[in-house]
Order: C-alpha cells, then structure tokens, then sequence
C-alpha cells in the first residue's frame, strides 16, 4: 500500500500511480465505476510506452 504523502507527490507531479489491487474491484475512473482489469486494458493500449515488456531467462537443469 502506498502513504499517503507519496501518493500526493506522485499526483502533484502529473503521474498516475498503480497500487496492487483485486483485478475484479471496481475503481472511480473517468467519471464512472470500472472494473480494474478493464482499466488497465484501456491503458495498455493508450499508453503502452507506460508498460515495459520483458522475458524471464530460465535455468534447467538436467
């Protein structure tokens, strides 16, 4: 969970800020309740320089 005053330091400087939460919860967004995993479709398609891509290297052993 994020403190408060950092999450006004994020909000004063124009970020958005992403806190773990139930992907099914629903969030106040734009002006009306959306479910959490919807919202972050609509932002990885608007916004994907946002969302870094990366592969996982891993070891198997014989």
């Amino acid at each position: 969970m994020l403190a408060l005053e950092l999450t006004q330091l994020i909000e004063q400087s124009g970020k958005h800020w992403v806190s773990e939460i139930e992907c099914s919860r629903l969030i106040w967004w734009n002006g009306q309740w959306c479910r959490v995993d919807a919202v972050a479709t609509q932002l990885r398609l608007e916004h994907r320089e946002s969302f870094a891509s990366y592969k996982a290297a891993v070891a198997m052993e014989k």
